[in-house]
């Protein structure tokens, strides 16, 4: 197998924290992905981490599997040739000095240099694998030591750069030898020249000069710069799938509620509100609701519901989304300087499958209240996106800790990352 199209998405934290792995084969399709694991015991409820939730699953690399044979990358360099080609004798410690120089305190693998001969275009380095350290125990199957030493060294040959700069993509990887990777071995590093965004070819070799393994356009991203290179648009793109969610046990208590809105058409949430025997309120804006709240901490089982105004012309799309998230964010910071313990939520109408230009303006909503979410989960109810005229009691008082709700066929679904 080769493995070709490699894109380095988001490295692993390293943390205290043990994490959960997980590889996704899908036709020639690769993907690792990985979250925060927490145990039974820690959690008391399952493993969701205490409160209800589950960490999501963040995506780190993808890339696809070739079926090739590996004859025609069988080569055997000349080690005395290519030392002939390359006479500058770099100091051992050049690698880490200069990884060091750009913010990079510690390797992931116990690798050391113990030859170092480079020039601006080519090296050639002899890396061995200490086998009396403790730093970390593995599989002596694994290449993962070999290769960090590959990717690491690799972006000494860019030294003139004094920024970091990670390696973010490999067009292909081919694993030439089946065998146990040696302990000692030889790097052959080759800079493309010219090419942007700079790309390396490495060569991990035994001591005799037998190619073992062969890194192709290996890509490097300077982190100081914040910009998207690539020609392709695939590593951009993510798909969302709708789920149904698990619905909790025991429905959210909702004996007080305050709708929040100037649309004349939310009047009909209100009855339907007040005819299951709800204590309903309505106000037209957040001034009206500072007044309310004074007596919201004495009220048990609170909800604010904000329904944003209607588009009435194309040319307002603007300028309503624009209102849409002030009024919602002046809605947060009230209940939050007030000390409350009411939820807040936000319901759309059809907004994921709009029937006219003007929903666009509450797009911006989906976005704001998975940033309300994260910093005040304790007060955000979430944002529910239904159909119909019908207000949709199962999504508000069945869901738990979601940012976004869409009501389809009156049941809720959540959006999760499609593998």
């Amino acid at each position: 197998h080769h493995i070709t199209d490699l894109q380095l998405r988001v490295p692993i934290s390293i943390t205290a924290e043990s994490r959960e792995l997980q590889v996704v084969l899908q036709g020639d399709a690769v993907q690792i992905s990985s979250r925060v694991h927490v145990c039974k015991e820690a959690s008391g409820d399952g493993g969701d981490g205490g409160d209800g939730r589950k960490h999501a699953w963040v995506e780190h690399c993808t890339a696809r599997l070739a079926r090739s044979g590996t004859a025609p990358y069988q080569h055997r360099h000349s080690i005395a040739a290519i030392r002939q080609r390359i006479p500058s004798l770099l100091s051992s410690s050049f690698a880490k000095e200069h990884l060091s120089s750009v913010g990079v305190s510690g390797m992931a693998f116990p690798w050391c240099v113990r030859e170092h001969l480079g020039g601006h275009e080519e090296m050639l380095v002899q890396v061995d694998m200490p086998g009396d350290t403790n730093t970390l125990s593995g599989d002596a199957q694994s290449w993962a030591p070999l290769i960090d030493a590959a990717t690491s060294i690799s972006s000494c040959i860019l030294s003139k750069n004094t920024t970091m700069c990670i390696v973010s993509g490999i067009d292909k990887v081919v694993f030439v030898s089946q065998g146990t990777p040696p302990k000692t071995g030889y790097l052959l590093i080759e800079r493309r020249p010219e090419e942007k965004p700079q790309r390396v070819d490495v060569e991990i070799l035994d001591i005799d000069g037998t190619r073992l393994c062969r890194l192709e356009g290996m890509q490097f991203t300077d982190l100081g710069v914040v910009s998207y290179t690539s020609p392709r648009v695939d590593p951009l793109l993510y798909r969302l799938t709708w789920v149904r969610p698990t619905l909790r046990e025991t429905p959210l208590p909702m004996d007080n509620v305050i709708l929040i809105s100037a649309d004349a058409h939310s009047i009909r949430y209100l009855q339907e509100l007040t005819s299951r025997r709800l204590n309903a309120c309505h106000v037209s804006s957040v001034l009206e609701l500072e007044d309310r709240v004074r007596d919201v901490p004495s009220r048990s089982n609170m909800v604010v519901l904000y329904v944003p105004g209607r588009v009435r012309e194309i040319r307002d799309v603007a300028g309503t989304a624009h209102a849409a998230v002030c009024e919602t964010a002046n809605i947060l910071s009230t209940l939050v300087h007030s000390g409350t313990t009411a939820k807040l939520f936000v319901l759309l109408n059809g907004v994921l499958k709009p029937r006219c230009l003007g929903q666009v303006a509450y797009h911006s909503l989906y976005g704001f209240s998975r940033v309300a979410a994260s910093e005040h989960p304790e007060l955000w109810g979430g944002l529910i996106d239904h159909e119909g005229p019908a207000f949709p009691f199962l999504a508000f008082q069945c869901v738990q800790e979601e940012s976004v709700i869409r009501v389809e066929d009156g049941q809720p679904h959540v959006a999760r990352m499609a593998s």
